[in-house]
């Protein structure tokens, strides 16, 4: 047994918002149904916990060059960044 991927990002969020103090922040997840799930947990927990701005950064599966993802990473300037 084990929690969903929707509650896998909620956790996930509250961690980043509470523990890490993160006002900033930038969601690097696959995207898929699996990804997708826990960006939106995720979300809907930044959004509870105050969190305005974040930017999400999907990758498909089996990618070998995050060069488009890195250069917005560097644009948004986060300070924190979950992986999912």
């Amino acid at each position: 047994l084990r929690t969903s991927y929707l509650e896998n990002g909620h956790m996930l969020a509250l961690f980043v918002a509470k523990d890490l103090k993160g006002k900033k922040v930038a969601f690097f997840y696959q995207d898929d149904a699996w990804g997708k799930n826990l960006f939106k947990g995720a979300k809907y927990e930044f959004v509870k916990a105050g969190v305005t701005q974040f930017l999400d950064i999907p990758y498909i599966s089996n990618s070998i060059s995050f060069v488009q993802q890195a250069e917005a990473l560097k644009k948004f300037n986060p300070d924190a960044i979950a992986l999912f």
